[in-house]
């Protein structure tokens, strides 16, 4: 679906020699991140418009794409699993923020939690996908990367809490605990993976 419709626009610029053959399957998957970014941050205002919290919603999504890029996560076997996996994924994050918002002591149990998933994030990324392993080195760095982004995420989410923003920390920390359950249930179906490849 959206795999297809990157590769045709990938193929029509190869056609018009804007890209050499060689880059053909890069240009590809670069536009079917791109769009599929784009596709899921309007599915996050669009929801976050029916429930009353388009604000927070937008700041969910960009705190979990800051966070998910070098942690890494689950991957599903088909697109069409991953659109719904990854819709209701943001469904039910924005469901959250929209019943819990305004509330400081579910805020303040919510960040909590999130500092729990945090370590999670700093002790398992990063979570390569089975169609693109990384290397010793690049696992380092994505870790270190990980580290760097979740620990100013959760230091900003402090700061918001301290200063009364906590339909933003809401937001952040639920980004937080998104993103780390995507690499937990990530690592074990890789690892599960890997088990049956033996």
């Amino acid at each position: 679906m959206i795999y297809q419709f990157a590769a045709k626009v990938a193929r029509r610029l190869l056609g018009n020699q804007c890209i050499p053959d060689d880059e053909i399957d890069i240009v590809s998957y670069g536009l079917f991140t791109i769009i599929s970014k784009i596709m899921y941050g309007i599915i996050s205002l669009i929801l976050g418009a029916l429930f009353g919290c388009w604000l927070e919603s937008i700041f969910f999504y960009i705190c979990f794409l800051f966070v998910k890029k070098y942690a890494g996560g689950f991957h599903a076997k088909t697109e069409l699993r991953c659109f719904f996996i990854s819709a209701l994924s943001i469904l039910l994050s924005i469901l959250t923020i929209f019943v819990s918002k305004n509330s400081l002591p579910v805020t303040v149990i919510i960040f909590v939690i999130s500092m729990a998933f945090s370590m999670a994030i700093v002790l398992l990324a990063p979570v390569p996908s089975k169609e693109r392993p990384l290397d010793e080195n690049e696992c380092r760095r994505y870790r270190k990367v990980a580290t760097m982004r979740v620990t100013i995420l959760l230091i900003t989410n402090l700061m918001m809490l301290i200063l009364g923003l906590k339909n933003f920390c809401l937001s952040a920390s639920i980004a937080i605990i998104l993103a780390g359950t995507l690499l937990i249930i990530g690592k074990l179906s890789l690892k599960e993976y890997m088990t049956q490849k033996i």
